[in-house]
């Protein structure tokens, strides 16, 4: 750790990742700073009722599940993720970070959802799963540096609504890196599918592969360079 390993990840990806993460690190005072108030926020919005972590197993969500279980271990996480299309490599993120940190920890698919919810789309099955069996409030890694949208809602809404807590919401993507290297978390091994570094690490996402509404940007090349047995399953069914 931290950078968990795959199979997809090159020779050049991992010659090139060390220096590439190098740049991230920062002075452990500073990232305490940073922790500390996420700590309270979550302190806060645990106070006012029942709530579980939203994860993905990205950067962002791997960050926000420690900053949780720091502050109430027993809080419960959940992983809503749809059969098929979830990015394979979160299950080995999600091991590794449960093998060190066990968790209160649930998984929600659509299809394990589809008996008890059959007239739902399937991301609405999850959603609605979740909310009637752990509830709706939640905390989450969102945050307003990654579009225009959310720094929309950050200015509206703040860190925290009734129903959610976004505690590293000002947080920069460097920040966040720095946090995952200062507590020794597992780094998803998409940030260092990067063509051995020709490609910046902090835009690459670990979404639902073969998703059509994100392949702007040069996604669905990515996908093809180091995902292609999973659009090989996706692609023909979306018409592309």
């Amino acid at each position: 750790m931290p950078l968990v390993d795959s199979h997809r990840l090159t020779d050049e990806d991992r010659a090139a990742w060390p220096a590439l993460i190098r740049r991230y690190r920062q002075p452990a005072w500073k990232v305490d700073d940073r922790a500390r108030l996420a700590q309270a926020a979550i302190r806060r919005f645990l106070a006012a009722g029942p709530a579980h972590v939203a994860v993905s197993w990205g950067k962002d969500s791997v960050t926000v599940a420690h900053l949780t279980r720091s502050v109430s271990p027993d809080v419960p996480m959940a992983w809503l993720r749809l059969t098929g299309i979830e990015n394979p490599d979160c299950f080995s993120v999600r091991d590794a970070f449960l093998d060190r940190w066990p968790s209160n920890y649930v998984e929600f698919d659509d299809d394990s959802c589809a008996p008890d919810y059959p007239n739902l789309a399937p991301w609405a099955r999850v959603v609605r799963a979740v909310g009637d069996t752990i509830g709706s409030r939640r905390v989450m890694g969102i945050r307003a540096a990654e579009s225009g949208t959310r720094q929309i809602s950050a200015a509206v809404h703040g860190v925290a609504t009734n129903l959610s807590c976004r505690p590293i919401l000002r947080w920069s993507t460097p920040e966040v890196f720095a946090y995952l290297l200062r507590h020794d978390l597992p780094i998803h091994p998409v940030y260092a599918m990067t063509h051995g570094g020709r490609l910046d690490m902090e835009r690459l996402r670990v979404d639902f592969i073969g998703d059509v509404t994100g392949r702007d940007g040069g996604r669905l090349d990515w996908e093809r360079h180091y995902y292609s047995d999973r659009l090989d399953r996706q692609l023909p069914m979306e018409g592309v």
